[in-house]
C-alpha cells in the first residue's frame, strides 16, 4: 500500500511539473528545460529499477539462496538511491521554475530556497546511508525513514511551492 501511495505521489509530481513548466506565459529558458529532461530522465531510471529489484525479490523470495539475497539487496540499493535521486531532480526542477518565474520577491525566493535546500541537504545524508546497507532489514529501515521524511516534510513542501508558483503565475496575469 505503502508503494501504491508512493507512485500515485510521484505521478502527481509528474502532472503538476508538467503543468507548471508548459503553461508558463515567461518563456521557458535551458536551465529549466534541462531541470525538466533531468527529471524525466530520472523517472525513467527508477521505474527501470524498480521492475529489475521487484524481480529479485521475488526471485530471493521463492529461492532464499545467498545469490538472491545479494541480488536484491544490490537491486535493493540501486532503487532506492534512485528513488531519493527523483526526488532531488523534482526539487531542483522547482527552485529552477521558482528562478525563472515572474512575480516573486526576493524574500520569497530566499524562503523558498532555504526550505527546498534543506530537503535536499537531508536528501544528500541519505543517499549515502543507502551504501553502508548490509542487509535487506537494513534497506527497509532506511527506505522507512525515507518515506515518512517524504510524506511528513518534503511532500509538502514540494506541493506548497508548486501552489506559490501558480499563485505567483495567476498573480502577474492579472
Amino acid at each position: 500500500m505503502r508503494k501504491f501511495f508512493l507512485g500515485l505521489i510521484i505521478l502527481f509530481f509528474l502532472y503538476t511539473s508538467y503543468y507548471i513548466l508548459n503553461t508558463s506565459t515567461v518563456p521557458v529558458f535551458a536551465t529549466s528545460q534541462s531541470s525538466l529532461s533531468d527529471y524525466n530522465k530520472q523517472y525513467d531510471l527508477y521505474r527501470q529499477n524498480y521492475a529489475s529489484y521487484i524481480t529479485s525479490k521475488n526471485k530471493w523470495l521463492t529461492y532464499r539462496t545467498l545469490d538472491s539475497n545479494q541480488e536484491a539487496l544490490t537491486n535493493g540499493k540501486i532503487f532506492l538511491k534512485q528513488r531519493v535521486t527523483v526526488v532531488i531532480s523534482y526539487l531542483n526542477m522547482l527552485k529552477q521554475r521558482v528562478q525563472e518565474a515572474s512575480g516573486f520577491e526576493a524574500e520569497e525566493k530566499n524562503l523558498i530556497f532555504s526550505k527546498l535546500n534543506v530537503e535536499q541537504t537531508w536528501l544528500f545524508d541519505h543517499l549515502l546511508k543507502y551504501d553502508s546497507a548490509a542487509t535487506l532489514n537494513d534497506l527497509e529501515r532506511l527506505s522507512g525513514q525515507f518515506e515518512d521524511r517524504y510524506t511528513s516534510v518534503i511532500q509538502y513542501i514540494s506541493l506548497q511551492t508548486a501552489g506559490e508558483i501558480l499563485y505567483n503565475k495567476q498573480r502577474t496575469q492579472n
